[in-house]
């Protein structure tokens, strides 16, 4: 075991894991298994023994169901803790494909 594994930071960020997983109606394995995580090591970011990074967010977001919005919502702040390209990419992905081509002359205009 690592050193950071012994040492338990709970953070809003490993509680607001931990919530979104039971709103989304998962077990541990169960969202270790879409994460193509191990259960020991989604508990550890839930129990705040891991450091929580933004691909590890971004993941979790993905396998639960959930969007930067949401996890914003959870930790209380107003402000999304992301850079601005993430959030237009998760539009982006969201974007009815009828409207893909106005978008995308849009954004080759503004290059």
């Amino acid at each position: 075991m690592s050193k950071r594994n012994q040492i338990i930071k709970a953070t809003k960020e490993s509680k607001a894991l931990k919530a979104l997983r039971i709103i989304a109606g998962l077990g541990i394995r169960k969202l270790a298994q879409k994460m193509n995580y191990s259960p020991t090591r989604v508990h550890q970011f839930e129990a705040g023994r891991e450091d929580i990074t933004d691909a590890y967010i971004q993941i979790f977001l993905e396998a639960t169901g959930f969007n930067y919005k949401d996890w914003s919502t959870r930790l209380g702040d107003n402000k999304c803790e992301f850079n601005l390209r993430d959030q237009c990419l998760e539009l982006l992905r969201e974007i009815e494909e009828s409207k893909l081509d106005l978008v995308y002359a849009l954004l080759k205009n503004l290059k």
